[in-house]
């Protein structure tokens, strides 16, 4: 055993080179898997982060025919808003543009949070009669409206389906770019407690996420549920995501490659190095 080491040694000095080659290409084939996993992780994280910043962090909302029994939802592991539908208005029930023409919600305060609204101006309506809007609406429709106006709007109620001129202050103006206001562009206090959906943000996510869900859809009688399947997909919980799956495939080439790569070279090296010392 010792004159195989004495010969390896000697072999390893008299061909420093390819020594050092081979040496090198283990290094490097470790250092590129390594980067192919630091970079897979790091587009996924980036990809969870834009979501977060457009869509807010949550993952489920169910929605309702009649005012679910809330108490289902109260748990260490979900936070909640509730919200509903309440009325589209517009400044002008004359004007043919539809960029005059908006919709409002009443949520409660959480949704803040929850689907990352940025006031920029004033505050979240606590009062009834208070209403947020976004600067989107007020600057395409070119309106010298400020925090603290009291404006006229023609509303029609979704509920009772009747039309009426209504008083708002506005409370507060926030930032239109995100997913929240992509179908509304104000916001007045659910004061009254009805509900039409329910939107959830989960602590912990298990991959029993979808099941779950489904389950407390059927236990709270909810007529559809939808699913922020972008967040729940870059959080580890994917119903065959094809984003995911595209991943996944191009990071198995990559590593296929360069593991073949690595395995051919340093084999050829150890060939090379064996028959010279057989000899």
């Amino acid at each position: 055993m010792n004159i195989v080491n004495k010969l390896t040694l000697r072999h390893i000095k008299t061909h420093k080179r390819r020594s050092l080659l081979t040496v090198l290409s283990i290094i490097v084939s470790v250092a590129m898997i390594t980067a192919v996993f630091t970079s897979v992780f790091s587009f996924v994280t980036f990809l969870k982060d834009a979501t977060l910043a457009y869509d807010g962090n949550w993952q489920a909302q169910l929605f309702y025919d009649e005012t679910p029994d809330m108490s289902a939802f109260k748990s260490d592991d979900i936070e909640y808003y509730a919200g509903k539908n309440v009325f589209q208005f517009t400044f002008d029930k004359d004007s043919n543009k539809s960029k005059a023409f908006a919709q409002a919600d009443a949520v409660d305060e959480t949704a803040v949070d929850m689907r990352n609204i940025n006031i920029i101006h004033g505050a979240f309506p606590k009062k009834e009669n208070e209403l947020l809007l976004t600067n989107d609406y007020i600057e395409k429709n070119k309106l010298d409206w400020k925090v603290g106006d009291t404006v006229t709007l023609y509303c029609l109620d979704y509920a009772t389906e009747k039309e009426s001129y209504r008083d708002y202050k506005i409370c507060g103006i926030a930032e239109g770019n995100v997913s929240f206001f992509d179908n509304r562009d104000g916001v007045v206090a659910n004061l009254d407690g009805d509900v039409s959906y329910v939107t959830l943000s989960y602590k912990t996510l298990v991959k029993t996420f979808y099941e779950n869900a489904d389950a407390l859809k059927k236990q709270t009688g909810a007529a559809t549920i939808t699913y922020n399947t972008d967040l729940l997909d870059y959080s580890g919980v994917s119903r065959g995501s094809s984003t995911i799956r595209t991943v996944k495939i191009f990071t198995a080439i990559i590593l296929g490659i360069i593991v073949f790569a690595s395995v051919f070279m340093i084999y050829d090296s150890f060939a090379v190095s064996y028959q010279e010392r057989e000899r």
